[in-house]
């Protein structure tokens, strides 16, 4: 009887072993993260704060002078920071994120922009993800950026 037992454990945690049940890896932990583009110097990095709240996972601005989850961006198709006109994003249980809308006057002569921000949590000190400006005859393409949770 312990043999019969003992094999569909050793498989089951086998099994654990190769595909962790942690869905929670795939949400952040608490805290300001920044990063950007690779290759794009300062004017382009992203920031934002992850915020546990009674409604789940968050993304809201980092703090201070900065009050809006802010887009990396290779500054192709912007001049200013893509500060996303909202107040939070929310985190899907995948870790995944998204937002599209509109900016105004960031773009080339003060012009409106449409920006699409998407990305997830590949670990809870990591999120990847895209951003692509568009606007005034202007495409950024697709730009991949990685941020990471600030010390």
């Amino acid at each position: 009887m312990k043999r019969l037992l003992a094999t569909p454990l050793a498989l089951a945690a086998a099994l654990l072993l190769l595909f962790p049940l942690s869905a929670s890896a795939a949400l952040p932990r608490a805290g300001v993260f920044h990063g950007g583009i690779a290759g794009v110097e300062s004017g382009g990095d992203g920031w934002f704060r992850a915020k546990h709240t009674t409604n789940g996972w968050r993304l809201v601005g980092p703090g201070g002078a900065i009050p809006q989850v802010v887009a990396p961006t290779d500054l192709v198709c912007n001049v200013g920071a893509a500060y996303l006109p909202v107040t939070k994003l929310r985190v899907r249980a995948d870790g995944s994120f998204s937002w599209q809308g509109l900016i105004p006057t960031i773009g080339p002569d003060s012009s409106d922009v449409t920006v699409t921000f998407r990305g997830s949590f590949v670990t809870r000190r990591k999120a990847t993800g895209t951003t692509k400006v568009v606007g005034d005859g202007c495409n950024s393409g697709v730009d991949d950026w990685t941020m990471l949770l600030e010390a």
